[in-house]
């Protein structure tokens, strides 16, 4: 078999790499977390428990599996093969999601109706769970440190301009197309766009032999994770901010449905929510990889909080759907630099013996406060949207303050270890 060179090899991956990551995040914006399955709940008859449902399952079934199956990942000497299998399981539920809005929803009470869509939420998460610590280690190894942050920044650039072709087919589609088969058809959608993007991982090019060791039983890898906590200290004090943040993006779940009701608008402007957002992160993502490649991936986490305690403040005192479009812009930039810089601070704290583990610890210690983040419901009854958009937007501060205080730089030379 013909060995390509290295730098050929590099920019064949990061070509197929930026396709998969920018297809994927063109399906996502279909089916959005924060803007069209809530709208779909509220369209069920969802209240505010209901709604804080849908981005507490989708971090809790992100997160919890990543651990049974990071000791997995750890040992194996080369994890495209097991990447390619949880892929292909990644992009099933849409389908089943698809077809169960179809043929069940229009049948069922109200009640059961959400109780399988917030259940088609949880296997979306769990199935992208299972795959992340093997994509993660794979992605990590077949790109070089230095071309990591632009490399998330060009996936997410291009996912967001095709996401503003998303934004436009949501609208038209939750505007023209009776519910609930308007639902029915964005997530069939994104299941086709999905099974695209699978097509790009196919053409990475894994380097054979590297590090591999023993499998990890369940015990083993928490023992090693309690022990990457007591003995990395900047990366115990990044866990601290990462958990807290979901609380903050919990709110994101609320702000379509809060607009909606608000101003009296259309479901389809679910779909405009949607515009903006990818119009945003495609002037954002010119960016967030540049200044992560050069300055480090601090200081886009950093500003990443700041600007979802914007989000929050503008959702509450906007006067006007013009000016709510800002809660939008705050929030794609949020979600911009962490997607940028997130997963890739996490492997510069990381050794590479251990990048599996890290990111499920870190994953993991964010379940108490998605699951803290359930109590949202309760705030809403009693204080209103307003009142949980007070509480996230001051997190989201104190992260940022936490940032600046108390997490370094590994790229300044300080040992993760101080």
């Amino acid at each position: 078999m013909k060995v390509l060179p290295a730098v050929k090899t590099d920019r064949w991956n990061f070509i197929a790499n930026w396709v998969d990551g920018s297809l994927y995040a063109f399906a996502l914006s279909l089916a959005s977390i924060s803007t069209v399955i809530p709208l779909f709940i509220r369209e069920l008859g969802g209240g505010g428990t209901a709604l804080v449902l849908v981005p507490a399952l989708w971090y809790l079934g992100n997160n919890i599996p990543q651990v049974l199956v990071a000791g997995i990942v750890t040992a194996k000497q080369d994890v495209k093969a097991y990447v390619l299998v949880t892929a292909a399981v990644q992009r099933i539920p849409w389908v089943i999601m698809a077809l169960v809005t179809f043929l069940l929803i229009p049948v069922v009470p109200g009640i059961v109706a959400i109780i399988i869509t917030l259940i088609g939420v949880l296997l979306l998460a769990i199935a992208s769970s299972i795959n992340m610590p093997g994509w993660f280690e794979l992605v990590s190894k077949i790109t070089p440190r230095h071309y990591r942050g632009r490399l998330f920044a060009y996936r997410a650039l291009t996912g967001a301009i095709l996401g503003v072709l998303g934004g436009l087919l949501v609208s038209y589609v939750l505007d023209f197309i009776p519910f609930p088969q308007n639902y029915g058809t964005l997530f069939l959608l994104a299941f086709l766009v999905t099974c695209l993007s699978y097509l790009a991982l196919c053409f990475l090019k894994e380097p054979t032999g590297g590090h591999a060791g023993q499998r990890a039983t369940l015990l083993e890898s928490r023992n090693k994770m309690l022990s990457i906590i007591r003995e990395n200290k900047n990366f115990r004090n990044f866990l601290i901010a990462d958990a807290l943040m979901i609380l903050v993006l919990l709110a994101d779940g609320f702000f379509a449905v809060h607009a909606v009701e608000k101003f009296q608008l259309s479901a389809g402007y679910g779909g405009r929510f949607t515009i903006v957002m990818m119009l945003s992160m495609v002037l954002g993502n010119l960016f967030y990889g540049h200044i992560a490649d050069n300055q480090g991936h601090r200081i886009n986490i950093t500003l990443g909080a700041f600007t979802a305690a914007s989000a929050s403040l503008t959702a509450i005192l906007a006067p006007s759907i013009i000016l709510y479009y800002l809660v939008f812009v705050f929030t794609a930039a949020t979600a911009g630099l962490l997607h940028t810089s997130r997963l890739a601070f996490i492997a510069e704290l990381a050794n590479e013996m251990d990048r599996a583990l890290y990111v499920a610890l870190a994953n993991l210690m964010t379940v108490p406060i998605a699951l803290l983040g359930i109590g949202g419901g309760w705030v809403t009854r009693h204080y209103g949207y307003e009142g949980l958009f007070a509480i996230t937007g001051l997190t989201a501060l104190l992260i940022a303050a936490w940032m600046i205080l108390k997490v370094k730089e590994p790229r300044l030379g300080i040992s993760t270890l101080d």
